[in-house]
């Protein structure tokens, strides 16, 4: 997405009293051994987000360091098979230490950049197991987002889509800015708020009841 359509969807959250929850992928993987920053490779779409959290209206949430599995460059095109399964970062059978060095690396380039605490986990795919949490959870990561069972585990709320209108980038970028006033038009009756804010609300809910 560029800048303006950012800016453009910002005028759109203030107008429907509307906030969005945005996961941001830590780097971009070149090859195996060559990863970029987020905000390195994609300078004035950084900026342009880190604005949207400056004045409120964007929570930045870790969608993992490189979306992908690295080992002998498994994320690159396939000549005869699809490399979709290599798009997923956290599978159990990647090893917990490699699990860890991404989660700390995202959490350090994100919240660097980003000058603001992130809390919110979204993996890639849906793919997340137990040791993907407990190591999540080490490096402050306190609420989950993805196509799952709504639940607390291990001291985490993993949130699920009950409550949530999950999208993605590309639905802007080929309908542009308009076809999200037109999802927050269809929702007007509800009342908006970031996803580290539904996970906040479970835990507390819990803590009262428990």
């Amino acid at each position: 997405m560029t800048p303006g359509e950012w800016r453009e969807i910002y005028g759109l959250l203030e107008d429907t009293n509307a906030v969005l929850t945005v996961s941001v992928t830590a780097a971009w993987a070149e090859s195996e051994n060559r990863l970029v920053d987020f905000p390195q490779k994609f300078p004035e779409e950084a900026r342009a987000l880190k604005e949207g959290v400056e004045i409120g209206l964007i929570e930045i949430a870790n969608h993992g360091l490189t979306h992908c599995v690295l080992t002998r460059g498994a994320f690159g095109p396939k000549w005869f098979s699809s490399n979709r399964r290599y798009h997923r970062e956290f599978w159990d059978w990647i090893p917990p230490e490699v699990q860890e060095d991404h989660i700390r690396r995202s959490q350090e380039i994100l919240q660097s950049f980003f000058e603001t605490h992130v809390v919110t986990f979204v993996p890639a795919g849906n793919v997340f197991t137990d040791t993907t949490l407990q190591i999540a959870q080490r490096y402050g990561l306190r609420y989950v987002s993805c196509s799952t069972q709504r639940r607390i585990h291990g001291g985490m709320a993993i949130v699920g889509d009950e409550q949530v209108l999950p999208f993605h980038d590309r639905d802007i970028v080929l309908n542009g800015p308009s076809w999200l006033r037109e999802v927050l038009d269809k929702n007007v009756d509800k009342k908006f708020c970031f996803v580290k804010d539904l996970g906040e609300s479970m835990l507390r809910s819990v803590a009262r009841t428990g």
